[in-house]
């Protein structure tokens, strides 16, 4: 576990970006090849499967590489645009390969709430000094105010940022529910409500939304149908939390008119598809063609980039990734001593759907989500049947995509820019 944990050091701490002596080295040129020797040499190569979802990882990739090849600039992108893919897809390996056991995947995404832990501290710290650990300032904010904390790395902007917390923010509760002992509860919510003062910094609108949805669906799946009052009790303290919020976290329309920005952004999307709806304008190619703004949405960003063929591929990498968790939970619910395993793969199920939710406030296209992604596998590989990719689940995914498409035309013609002037 040493491997996994250094990487996830290096992705969310980046001590390589600005903690003396790492700065300027490449920690991946490092860390990637001792990693696949360990993988190799120990066997564990043996645990990788290659389901639907790992197919429609290699597909989503080669169809990237066939976009920018119809667009004539293959050439150009290739280093910062198909070779981080297949980086992603090997890390995506590598994680899947190493996590053998269940304590391995406890432990990976403990450490994960124990960094998201340390930068709650660095976000606070940072919103009341102004100025970061890293020496990064506060970000850009809709209207007058403070400014709104970011960190540095793929974290660099208050929206991507407040990922961090609302990716680990699951596994908070999962450490809340499975321990029994009211000392344990009495320890994880000061917590949890360090993380609610963290993202309350943060300033992120996509972030509030996100952790509201979150919530929603732990407690809601947890509590609800056991005591209708929790029900009464969570709905009266979302409200009271809205109504103590910033404006610029609540309004959808604002001074320097950043809601009109996107849906201008989404509608760009659209107008690419339009243009080349098989193979879109090349993926890394959005800033390019708009010449000003990316898309602050995943969604819109891949379809316009890639084509319809790419969408397909790229829902169906995450819809195969969420059928095993619901597949596990389904075969696993009656079983008492896979209680743990069961709240932990509820978590991560309510993670990567928060990052979901935020990858439609910003783009989100990075690697954290492949290492959610990959842990998806894990949990696979423990299914008593191998998925099998059927007729049913290309249905699914088209009728996905086709609805994705008409609403988004649809919210960008009716709903336009000047909807929030």
């Amino acid at each position: 576990m040493i491997l996994p944990i250094i990487y996830l050091i290096t992705l969310f701490i980046a001590p390589q970006l600005w903690i003396e002596p790492f700065i300027g080295i490449r920690i991946d040129l490092y860390i990637y090849p001792i990693w696949a020797l360990y993988v190799l040499l120990s066997g564990k190569y043996t645990n990788f499967r290659l389901g639907p979802q790992e197919k429609f990882f290699i597909l989503w990739i080669v169809w990237i590489s066939i976009s920018l090849i119809a667009n004539g600039v293959f050439i150009e992108r290739w280093d910062n645009i198909v070779f981080f893919y297949i980086k992603w897809f090997v890390l995506y390996f590598l994680i899947s390969t190493s996590l053998t056991s269940n304590n391995n995947i406890y432990i990976f995404f403990f450490v994960i709430v124990v960094l998201a832990i340390i930068l709650c501290i660095e976000g606070i710290d940072h919103y009341q000094n102004e100025i970061g650990w890293a020496g990064q300032r506060l970000g850009w904010i809709d209207g007058p105010g403070k400014g709104r904390t970011q960190w540095i790395n793929i974290f660099d902007g208050p929206g991507v940022f407040c990922v961090v917390y609302t990716v680990a923010l699951p596994f908070i509760l999962f450490m809340i529910d499975i321990n029994s002992k009211i000392i344990y509860k009495i320890i994880f919510f000061p917590i949890f409500g360090l993380f609610a003062v963290a993202i309350y910094f943060n300033g992120s609108r996509g972030g509030l939304l996100t952790t509201l949805a979150i919530l929603s669906m732990h407690f809601g799946r947890n509590y609800i149908k056991k005591n209708k009052i929790i029900l009464i009790f969570i709905v009266v303290c979302i409200f009271s939390v809205i109504a103590f919020l910033p404006s610029h976290m609540t309004q959808v329309s604002d001074e320097h008119h950043s809601s009109a920005h996107r849906v201008e952004m989404w509608a760009q999307g659209c107008e690419m598809i339009k243009q080349n709806p098989f193979f879109g304008i090349g993926r890394g190619g959005f800033a390019e063609y708009t010449g000003q703004l990316v898309a602050h949405n995943s969604l819109v960003e891949i379809m316009g980039e890639t084509g319809l063929p790419g969408l397909f591929f790229w829902i169906a990498l995450i819809y195969f990734s969420l059928k095993q968790l619901l597949i596990f939970l389904n075969e696993n619910i009656s079983i008492k001593k896979k209680e743990r395993d069961l709240i932990l793969s509820r978590a991560l199920f309510i993670s990567i759907i928060g990052y979901l939710i935020s990858s439609m406030f910003v783009t989100l296209e990075y690697e954290l989500f492949y290492v959610l992604l990959s842990a998806c596998s894990v949990f696979g590989r423990h299914l008593k049947l191998p998925i099998e990719i059927t007729t049913k689940d290309i249905k699914i995914i088209f009728l996905i995509e086709f609805g994705w498409v008409v609403f988004i035309n649809a919210f960008t013609i009716l709903l336009g820019p000047g909807a929030f002037s």
